[in-house]
């Protein structure tokens, strides 16, 4: 399970929030198959995500796993 946090410290926009999330969601989806099963995600959305496409998204988060 993951979950996906991105409070109003990031943007004070919800559609900016909420791309960070659709940014998050796509990239974790491509990098299921690293995670075990049976795991908690809590993944929390950063100001720096706003600017990123998808793929530098993707990068950033698989150098934390």
């Amino acid at each position: 399970r993951f979950a996906f946090i991105v409070g109003t410290s990031v943007h004070k926009h919800a559609v900016k929030r909420n791309r960070v999330k659709r940014l998050l969601r796509e990239s974790i989806y491509h990098l299921i198959p690293l995670f075990q099963s049976c795991q908690d995600v809590v993944v929390m959305g950063s100001r720096e995500l706003i600017e990123l496409t998808q793929v530098e998204v993707e990068k950033r988060l698989r150098s934390l796993i």
